[in-house]
């Protein structure tokens, strides 16, 4: 069970923020540009993405049946993870 760094270069490779599992969720839209104003490094809880490291989201308007791009991320090679949706399943440490 791979753990997952929860890092500025991490969150830069994230592809959470495009996915269709989000891009429509008001939420996640309202969390980015309230983690945008942070200054330094986020927390998890401010940050809606890189579910991978930091686990369930948070918001409750997203798909989850929508097509995860999970598989074509970075973050998800550079770790050998193996699943997808960790924003419904968990983090990489619990759910793989």
């Amino acid at each position: 069970m791979p753990k997952v760094a929860f890092s500025k270069e991490n969150i830069g490779k994230c592809l959470c923020g495009e996915c269709p599992v989000q891009v429509q969720s008001t939420c996640a839209k309202e969390k980015y540009a309230e983690a945008q104003k942070v200054q330094g490094m986020p927390t998890p809880e401010q940050v809606p993405g890189l579910y991978c490291s930091s686990g369930k989201a948070t918001c409750q308007d997203l798909r989850w049946v929508e097509h995860c791009l999970c598989p074509g991320c970075l973050v998800w090679a550079e770790n050998s993870l193996k699943t997808n949706h960790y924003c419904s399943r968990g983090s990489a440490d619990q759910s793989e």
